[in-house]
């Protein structure tokens, strides 16, 4: 994907690492979330190919949820 769509798919990864830092401040608000939200990133990972740039900011909002 390349233009506008790219830059769209871009905004929406840093947003959701955003969610994911978010959520991870405040683990103990949420119990099964965070390990149903990493189970199913895994899930999903397996059946696309993510850009780079995309998978980034989508592994670095994980990273957030795994280190609570």
């Amino acid at each position: 994907d390349t233009g506008v769509d790219s830059d769209l798919y871009l905004q929406c990864s840093r947003l959701v690492e955003r969610m994911y830092s978010h959520i991870a401040a405040a683990a103990e608000s949420f119990t099964a979330l965070p390990a149903f939200m990493v189970a199913q990133y895994v899930t999903e990972l397996q059946k696309v190919t993510l850009r780079p740039d995309i998978k980034l900011h989508l592994t670095e909002g994980v990273y957030c949820i795994l280190d609570q």
